[in-house]
């Protein structure tokens, strides 16, 4: 039998790929139950959060700082901005920044339940 790698709480996890917690997330989240409608939302912000802090984004990029700048950056943002079927109007709403928000902090409280952290990074 090969030489076995280390731990998993040994494991340095802050090099792992946003993009591929995002998947497993997803996947995860497909498992208990969620609607197909939950699951894209759930794509949608995550893919979105991704591509702001770059598509080479690893999990140790993923801090409350960079979340919070992340959503700082949505306001005043266009609604519907690079939509497929509408075109740009007025701004993002309230609601809208806080569910962009409600997702980050889900996905980093599984990230910490999960043991992928050690502690959840966007609570306060």
């Amino acid at each position: 039998m090969g030489a076995k790698g280390p731990r998993w709480d040994k494991m340095d996890k802050t090099k792992i790929p946003l993009k591929a917690l995002r998947e497993e997330y997803l996947s995860v989240k497909r498992t208990e139950g969620k609607t197909p409608a939950t699951l894209r939302g759930y794509a949608m912000e995550l893919q979105r959060f991704n591509r702001w802090v770059g598509e080479d984004t690893s999990l140790g990029d993923l801090t409350l700082q960079s979340a919070r700048a992340y959503i700082d950056s949505q306001q005043g943002q266009p609604k519907y901005l690079n939509h497929p079927f509408h075109q740009p109007e007025g701004v993002i709403s309230a609601q809208t920044l806080k569910i962009r928000s409600m997702v980050l902090k889900g996905f980093a409280t599984w990230l910490h339940e999960e043991s992928y952290t050690d502690v959840n990074v966007l609570a306060r």
